[in-house]
């Protein structure tokens, strides 16, 4: 832990440092003594409790802006929460109480708790900072990035944009005379590789752990004439499709080269996913979950197939950055096995494009089936039924009347009939010998209950 007492002293006796490390002590404020340090060019304060607001802020503004040789700044997991905060130092000439005269060629403000990048402060900031080489910005709570946050940094090479709530994408508009190391949008939500940039082209593009699951451009990743310029693109690792048209074959320029897409939702490979893949340098498809048992496994082989006979790409695939066969991780039984061993019969797939038509006869089927036993049924035991709904009307009754306990009936015959053969029923009760003492209760048809004094 770094003490505050007697601090000063020890930056009087290092005054030509350039570089000084303070990460991960627990400093709440900027020592005042580093203003002294005039020759810094790298300032690490990482992993500290810095607070930046009230006077804090006006302190840590002071101190900062006497750095004028200061070019690396570095403010990982500290409570920045805002940009703004970085105003006083960072932003244009001429406003405020001081006036920009630092330069960064690298900003690291990832994992601050920042919420936004769409206030002003933020954007005259980057429009300002045009020097910067490395910025990072990954881990904060930020849902959306202007597309022309970063219009104005020509020497830009390295973006971090990760661990955010990215789910569209940025459509990120770069100087288009600038060619960028690495871009990272890994760990963020999207689902389209193509929205990536509008304008200026990258090395490596890493969006692993997104959600991509497909995309249908076959142009995906081709620079287009009216975004990208021509002179800077990369060309293509197409392969002609023969010696003879090689000379007049067109390969189209990319805006990428190296490519990760491990981590995602991709089940499968189609055509139009496959050549847009194969005009690129590298590609890393690894654990993704790749299906085995539909008809796009006719598509996605087909394009191993010609992957492993190198007659249409030079493009060099990856699993998890190593040279490997991609493998099955549906369904159960085919898991860890090589997509290209899997066989899958063409024929299963000859005239089905679409079998969401079958579900639902089938759906419908099962109800009529259902239906139809269900009639049958109760007409066969329809006098079981009719009995059964009797006894629950008087059962109704005796509650509704308070009467004496629901099982202790005092009938012991149940006559059902049609309406018509009413009085018929009633008048051979009366007087057939085997009922005598014959009494009939709730006799309004179709139902009759008898009560003999003499069961037989």
């Amino acid at each position: 832990m770094l003490l505050m007492f007697n601090i000063s002293d020890f930056f009087l006796s290092t005054l030509n440092v350039e570089e000084l490390i303070l990460a991960k002590n627990k400093l709440t404020e900027l020592p005042q003594g580093i203003a002294l340090l005039h020759q810094l060019k790298l300032l690490d304060l990482s992993e500290n409790p810095l607070q930046y607001i009230n006077g804090y802020q006006e302190t840590f503004t002071q101190v900062v802006y006497n750095l004028r040789g200061l070019k690396r700044l570095l403010l990982s997991h500290t409570p920045l929460t805002s940009l703004k905060y970085l105003y006083g130092f960072l932003g244009p000439q001429e406003t405020g109480p001081y006036a920009a005269r630092i330069h960064l060629l690298e900003l690291d403000v990832s994992f601050c708790a920042i919420t936004t990048l769409s206030d002003a402060s933020s954007t005259e900031i980057f429009d300002e900072q045009t020097y910067l080489q490395s910025v990072n910005l990954s881990g904060n709570n930020i849902s959306s990035i202007s597309p022309q946050l970063f219009d104005k940094l020509s020497d830009l090479r390295h973006l971090n944009i990760s661990f955010l709530y990215l789910s569209d994408g940025p459509k990120l508009v770069l100087p288009s005379n600038i060619i960028l190391e690495s871009i990272d949008i890994s760990h963020n939500k999207l689902t389209n590789p193509d929205n990536v940039l509008v304008s200026g082209v990258v090395l490596s593009l890493n969006l692993s752990f997104n959600l991509i699951q497909k995309w249908q451009d076959s142009e995906a990743f081709t620079c287009k004439t009216d975004h990208f310029s021509s002179t800077i693109c990369f060309n293509s690792s197409e392969i002609p499709p023969d010696s003879f048209s090689e000379c007049n074959y067109k390969s189209k320029t990319v805006w990428v080269k190296n490519l990760n897409l491990s981590h995602n939702a991709l089940t499968t490979v189609s055509t139009q996913m496959g050549s847009s893949l194969n005009r690129l340098t590298e590609v890393d498809l690894g654990s993704n979950p790749f299906t085995c048992s539909d008809c796009t496994l006719i598509e996605f082989k087909k394009w191993l197939l010609a992957l492993a006979n190198k007659n249409v790409t030079s493009t060099e695939y990856l699993t998890l950055g190593t040279k490997g066969m991609f493998k099955c991780t549906e369904p159960f039984h085919l898991k860890g096995f090589f997509v290209h061993d899997v066989n899958f019969e063409p024929k299963d797939c000859v005239g089905v494009p679409d079998k969401g038509w079958l579900i639902h006869v089938i759906i419908l089927s099962t109800i009529f089936i259902i239906v139809i036993i269900t009639s049958v049924t109760t007409y066969i035991y329809r006098y079981e039924v009719t009995y059964l709904c009797h006894l629950m009307k008087i059962m109704k009754k005796r509650r509704a009347n308070g009467t004496r306990d629901l099982e202790d009936f005092e009938y012991d015959a149940f006559v059902c009939y049609r309406y018509y053969d009413h009085s018929l029923n009633v008048r051979k009760l009366s007087h057939s010998p085997y009922t005598p003492g014959f009494n009939s209760h709730d006799t309004m048809p179709p139902f009759s209950v008898v009560r003999t004094d003499n069961p037989t």
